[in-house]
């Protein structure tokens, strides 16, 4: 699966302290574009992660591309801005994914229904799906699952309330 991440995962997943384990998931190439990169800097909860080191230090690893967006039409970009009024990294993402053929990781939820209509739920996946399929596959633990995303909702994640013990109970 090629996919990009947007702001919200790249944090969400860095928050959660799995970011790098997600990263290394088989079968996976992880892009990102200057707008999304540039918003994973900004002001930090105490105990969480600052995304934009853990960001550079994955496209120093050659872990995820960051991506030019010298490709990326800016009447397009104009347009998609003004029709659905998401913020320009998800709606960077969303021309990325149509330019590149890439899969779209968010946690947005305005966002997602706008990425379902466009490009289709099949391109689609957010942080808690990332967590199920690395504890699936045993890159983590179904309660090291658990206390990712439990870490990820205290540092303000929006995300669906899941219930205490999902993925150490097998409902992932």
């Amino acid at each position: 699966m090629n996919c990009i991440l947007d702001a919200s995962a790249v944090i969400n997943l860095c928050n959660g302290g799995v970011f790098f384990t997600v990263l290394r998931h088989a079968g996976f190439q992880w892009y990102v574009g200057p707008l999304v990169a540039g918003e994973c800097s900004g002001r930090l909860r105490p105990g969480c992660a600052n995304a934009q080191i853990e960001l550079e230090r994955a496209i120093d690893a050659t872990l995820v591309t960051l991506l030019g967006d010298e490709n990326i039409p800016a009447s397009r970009f104009g347009e998609l801005l003004e029709r659905h009024r998401l913020g320009p990294g998800e709606t960077e993402c969303i021309l990325f994914a149509e330019t590149e053929s890439l899969d779209i990781c968010t946690d947005d939820g305005r966002a997602r229904k706008i990425i379902s209509t466009l490009i289709g739920d099949s391109r689609l996946i957010g942080s808690i799906g990332l967590l199920t399929r690395a504890a699936r596959e045993s890159l983590l633990s179904g309660k090291d699952a658990d206390i990712a995303y439990a870490t990820m909702l205290s540092c303000g994640a929006f995300l669906p309330r899941l219930s205490a013990n999902h993925f150490a109970s097998g409902l992932s």
